[in-house]
């Protein structure tokens, strides 16, 4: 649709209408445009040549997409993605071995829907969803929170035929508000997807509740362990092989592997090594709303104005994931900003 050329001309006069002044022009070496969801990813030489096509705030970015009239667009460096294409390779390395280990319906899925799905992601950015025909059994099932990392995970599972179903802990209000508990059915229902509401032991998810409440403890470690291990609890008790969860770091050798006989952990978003920006895309194939970039769940919302110190846990996490990569230093702030107050 248009040349790496043809765009590095629009972004030097964007860059100039904006007073944008520099000596040295981004290098820009690949354009992909996906007229499947009307985005193009603009591929950049290094990590200041994407940050001059960002510009501030993304200003530069998105004076482009609405001069070119795309829905979305999106920048990465060509740095980001060879560290991209090393996890996944690392994650393939863990999946081959895993082979040696498991049996039955669990060694099926990882040799013929998880290895091909790796391998593909191998091809990025020039790769699509790996879609293969749909398994007679549920292969996979998700733990569903609503938000983007998880849909995108359950998009990707399902594209791949691995007839997920979703499972979300519902501990009450406090977790899963009204408007999320809307985005699950409607998610979902728009991917032809089955849900289930786990029902948490009430005493458990009280402790968690008072020692967050009282500022003895930041909630989230332990209700993330909780979550688990009541997916994982579905998953054995419904005979279903791999329990998928939409984690972003766990990254390499830590996004799959065998949690016991018979049950493989496969952390979907982060064996393909996505980004927040690759899940909410994905997610928005699947009808989901997006993300606003808040950070927490509403109970820690309410927590970071009465407990500050439970803030810089917080913002400890949200620069793991900068550091990571997996968030934009724009993304990163909104979170910091949101936990803020």
């Amino acid at each position: 649709m248009y040349t790496p050329e043809e765009i590095s001309r629009f972004v030097a006069e964007v860059r100039k209408d904006l007073k944008l002044f520099s000596l040295v022009q981004p290098e820009i070496l690949h354009i992909r445009y996906s007229p499947e969801d009307d985005s193009m990813l603009i591929i950049a030489a290094d990590r200041p040549d994407k940050a001059a096509l960002l510009g501030p705030g993304g200003r530069v970015l998105k004076t482009v997409r609405d001069r070119l009239g795309i829905g979305r667009v999106a920048a990465r460096s060509q740095t980001q993605i060879m560290i991209k294409r090393f996890r996944v390779a690392l994650a393939l390395k863990a999946a081959k071995k895993l082979l040696s280990e498991v049996d039955g319906e669990a060694k099926e899925i990882v040799r013929d829907r998880i290895l091909p799905m790796l391998r593909n992601e191998l091809k990025y950015p020039e790769r699509r969803w790996l879609r293969m025909w749909e398994l007679p059994y549920h292969g996979i099932a998700v733990a569903y929170s609503g938000g983007v990392d998880s849909t995108a995970s359950l998009l990707i599972a399902k594209l791949a035929g691995l007839n997920p179903i979703a499972v979300t802990v519902d501990a009450g209000g406090w977790m899963i508000p009204p408007h999320t508990k809307r985005i699950i059915e409607e998610t979902t229902k728009n991917l032809n997807i089955p849900h289930r509401y786990l029902k948490p032991k009430t005493e458990i998810f009280n402790e968690i509740l008072s020692s967050a409440v009282e500022g003895r403890k930041h909630p989230c470690k332990d209700c993330h362990c909780q979550i688990e291990h009541l997916v994982m609890k579905f998953c054995k008790e419904n005979h279903i092989p791999i329990v998928g969860f939409g984690d972003l770091l766990p990254t390499g050798r830590y996004s799959i592997y065998m949690v016991e006989k018979g049950l493989v952990r496969f952390n979907v978003a982060a064996a393909l090594s996505l980004t927040k920006t690759d899940t909410i895309l994905a997610s928005k194939r699947a009808g989901h709303p997006g993300s606003r970039l808040v950070y927490g769940c509403p109970l820690l919302r309410s927590l970071h104005k009465r407990h500050h110190h439970f803030r810089y846990v917080s913002i400890g996490r949200v620069l793991r994931e900068l550091r990571a990569q997996v968030l934009e230093p724009s993304q990163a702030l909104r979170y910091v900003k949101s936990i803020i107050g």
